[in-house]
């Protein structure tokens, strides 16, 4: 069906929400965790340029954490509109950002 991706404000909550949707039955190849190679908030961002000074970034609201500066992103691959459902939920339970 298609792949749903949020992005955490800390590893531990990315890490909890990839636990549980693998006891809740989705396959691990089907997940993939990437966290941020440094949690400096410069990390991966235009060389030199503060994250607010990047394009885009003006409308974003001040102290979002998890949209200014993820430091992890979960990709689950879901094969119908059920599992897609469920997987939102625990995305959504453990802190998951899906509208960045």
């Amino acid at each position: 069906m298609g792949i749903i991706t949020a992005v955490f404000g800390s590893a531990s909550a990315a890490e909890g929400a990839r636990l549980e949707l693998l006891s809740g039955g989705v396959a691990e190849q089907r997940i993939r965790l990437m966290a941020s190679p440094q949690i400096d908030p410069i990390a991966g961002e235009y060389p030199g340029q503060p994250f607010a000074n990047q394009p885009g970034q003006a409308d974003r609201p001040p102290g979002d954490h998890a949209r200014s500066h993820p430091t992890c992103s979960l990709e689950v691959e879901v094969g119908s509109p059920a599992e897609a459902e469920r997987t939102v939920a625990v995305l959504d339970k453990h802190g998951g950002r899906r509208d960045v």
